[in-house]
């Protein structure tokens, strides 16, 4: 996600919208001002509704860009992860 998106709560927005919705996952702010993470679960309403709710987000969100990846199944909760 990029925009203006650190210091301004936004990590803490992405992990109550994704357990809102039984998510699991990581978000973590990036060294270039931007937050980066990954979300899963079983229903593809349920993630489209939560990228919805990120681009609602505190601060003001300009891109949220979207990768598919394999699931990570050891994963049980969603997570606010250090700066990478």
């Amino acid at each position: 996600m990029r925009g203006h998106v650190q210091g301004v709560g936004f990590r803490a927005h992405v992990l109550r919208e994704a357990a809102l919705r039984g998510l699991t996952g990581e978000v973590w702010n990036r060294r270039d001002g931007a937050v980066e993470g990954f979300a899963q679960c079983e229903s593809a309403e349920l993630l489209e509704d939560f990228f919805a709710a990120l681009r609602r987000g505190p601060g003001r969100v300009d891109e949220v860009a979207r990768y598919e990846e394999p699931d990570e199944p050891s994963l049980t909760t969603f997570r606010i992860g250090l700066t990478r």
